[in-house]
């Protein structure tokens, strides 16, 4: 059995025009039989922007006598542009526990030859949990089909495969079926569409009779990822199943439904580890003679993250005990986090393990109550009737921030009572970059500079973890490379590479040798940005899904060019000034005194820009990008300067 009660709909998800659902699929889906019109079409009108068309992506899930959950899938594409030629390499991913079978794929040429997979040019891989079947469709070209299946089988019932009916180019066809025996009831979840009624059908076996649940759609638009885009699950057409019991003539077992039953069961494995007693007199040591909780919190939260080694992000699951993670010194960011809930409630601070979905993953729906949304744990605490939450992952991060991929709405607080949602802090820190400039422009173009740069909050975080990863020489000249082109450095000095809790402070001398346009006795030259837009990031003409940043940002680039003697503008770009709620930019220039002295300032405090902002925000991103690349025009013998329109 599986009922349908219970749908949620996405409230920033387009609405689908024209969008069809059938009770029949028109076209042959047998594997290799392939119609003769999709093997000529050379476009497609209801999508001519695409670079390739889903035909159809049909699932076949089966519980089979065995216990076992096998999911037969079948995908076709036509392949439209050299860029579709890409879904030629398929990644199939699973978990490292189940298997995938049987697969076939070939590529289907226009006129109907056909190309073969070689079983032997299929590879596996494996990321810890999760393994990987890759292989490449041989011959593809444009205006061939190419399609592939496989089984998959897994002895996990709880949760079904999830099916997805949008893919990132047009879908003309979507279909998933599920067979159950009638021991099994499971409920599903509706990500951006309405509750679908399921074709049923009875099929007879011997002893018992099964039913299918059949789900279609059909003429799905692409949900592509595009810039500032949460993660792009969160936006598709999909279904989940989760199991409510078992119950035959003999047995009845009831499921997970709720957060609470969650929250026990969760509990269950972690209490132990939130009042382990280990490390009771490390943590007397480390706070011994501070009594503000709050400072017990950052001295803990320092000592975590500095002493003990991040072997990796980790999951939802802790894989060490506080008490393995102190004696080995080192543990995944989940394992260090709940060390901190170890030692926060040694220390007289009330803490537990908080589970989240990281902006990666995808939102988390409070009302589907399913664990296996949250992918990552973080402490959690109150502190003077105020909520905090650590991640001690980032070497580089300090104590009352979080990392910019735990900046999520909500998180679940797991303790022996019911657990509880909390919001997440915004950050109040300003994210900015400040960089002064002097420069001194020669004769034959080149320019010699000196640029102070300070980095504050996740600006610094970054910045310190590149320098960490590479050096302060390579960062740099990645920077300069990406600015200038051609430059030579003189000098780096670093100020405050360690101590988080400040600013990072960079001061950098250079040459770059071409910097000014000379022509005959004119000069072109435009201002050394260091925070600037070459071209507008917001690329599509339209989009349905909002524009998300992580955190707000400000950057100033305050610049004076010192001309060479005799040396004078001709022409000054025009000082303007951008603003929509949220988002301001603003470009200055001024002559001072044989000098040419530039501001630029950009702030944004603004997180999420929906659909109904979108052509004013990329309309202000073109003005932005246009202010950018503006140039002075010099001369050797100048009148006063005209200032130019933008």
């Amino acid at each position: 059995m599986i009922p349908t009660n219970y749908h949620h709909k996405w409230l920033f998800i387009f609405m689908v025009l024209g969008l069809v659902l059938l009770s029949s699929f028109s076209f042959g889906q047998k594997f290799g039989k392939v119609p003769k019109e999709h093997l000529t079409m050379t476009e497609f009108p209801e999508s001519p922007e695409s670079d390739a068309v889903y035909l159809f992506d049909v699932g076949e899930m089966e519980i089979r006598d065995d216990f076992k959950l096998q999911l037969d899938r079948h995908v076709r594409i036509k392949i439209l542009t050299e860029k579709g030629k890409k879904f030629a390499d398929v990644k199939l991913r699973y978990w490292h526990e189940d298997k995938i079978r049987n697969i076939k794929a070939h590529t289907i040429l226009p006129n109907g030859k056909k190309i073969k997979l070689n079983k032997k040019e299929i590879f596996d891989e494996q990321i810890k949990n999760t393994k990987i079947k890759s292989f490449t469709i041989p011959g593809v070209e444009v205006g061939s089909v190419i399609e592939y299946k496989y089984s998959l089988e897994s002895e996990y019932l709880t949760f079904l495969e999830p099916w997805y009916f949008q893919h990132d180019e047009y879908t003309l066809y979507s279909r998933v079926s599920v067979t159950v025996p009638p021991q099994f009831s499971y409920t599903i979840f509706y990500r951006n569409i309405e509750a679908l009624e399921p074709q049923v059908e009875e099929i007879l076996r011997p002893g018992k009779t099964l039913r299918k649940y059949t789900w279609e759609m059909a003429n799905l638009p692409p949900v592509k990822d595009e810039p500032y885009m949460r993660a792009p699950q969160d936006y598709l057409m999909a279904m989940h199943f989760q199991l409510i019991h078992y119950k035959d003539a003999f047995n009845y077992f009831k499921f997970i439904r709720e957060w609470p039953d969650l929250v026990e069961k969760h509990w269950d494995g972690l209490d132990d580890f939130v009042f382990d007693k280990s490390q009771k007199d490390l943590v007397a040591q480390l706070t011994a003679d501070v009594v503000s909780p709050k400072e017990k919190a950052k001295i803990l939260f320092d000592f975590v993250r500095d002493s003990i080694k991040t072997t990796s992000k980790g999951n939802r699951w802790v894989e060490k005990s506080p008490k393995e993670v102190m004696k080995l010194k080192q543990g995944t960011g989940t394992d260090k986090n709940m060390l901190l809930v170890n030692l926060l409630n040694l220390a007289g601070i009330k803490a537990y393990p908080m589970l989240i979905s990281t902006r990666a993953n995808g939102r988390v729906f409070e009302n589907q109550p399913r664990l296996n949304q949250f992918n990552y744990l973080l402490a959690y605490a109150s502190i003077g009737n105020k909520d905090y939450v650590f991640d001690t992952r980032n070497r580089y991060c300090p104590v009352f921030l979080l990392p910019t991929s735990d900046l999520v709405e909500k998180g679940l607080v797991i303790n022996e009572e019911k657990g509880k949602f909390i919001t997440i802090p915004i950050p109040k820190k300003i994210n900015m970059q400040y960089c002064r400039t002097e420069a001194t422009l020669n004769r034959d173009g080149s320019l010699n500079a000196t640029s102070l740069f300070r980095f504050e909050a996740y600006e610094a975080m970054k910045m310190r973890s590149r320098i960490a990863n590479t050096s302060p020489k390579e960062v740099f000249e990645e920077i300069l490379e990406d600015r200038f082109g051609n430059f030579e450095i003189d000098s780096i000095t670093i100020k405050d590479l360690e101590n988080v809790e400040v600013p990072l402070s960079v001061e950098i001398s250079y040459r770059v040798p071409d910097y000014a346009q000379v022509v005959g006795d004119m000069m072109y030259v435009a201002a050394p940005f260091m925070d600037y837009y070459e071209k507008n990031p917001f690329t599509s003409p339209q989009r349905y899904f909002p524009v998300e940043f992580a955190t707000n940002y400000a950057a100033t680039d305050k610049i004076t060019i010192n001309l060479p003697e005799g040396i004078q503008p001709v022409e000054l770009p025009k000082p303007v000034a951008f603003r929509m709620k949220g988002l301001s930019c603003l470009n200055n220039w001024k002559q001072d005194n044989g000098s040419i002295r530039v501001e630029r300032q950009y702030m944004r405090r603004k997180l999420i820009f929906f659909p109904s902002e979108y052509q004013r925000l990329r309309s202000l991103y073109d003005h932005i990008v246009n202010a950018d690349q503006a140039q002075i025009v010099l001369s050797e013998a100048a009148s006063q300067p005209t200032t130019s329109e933008q």
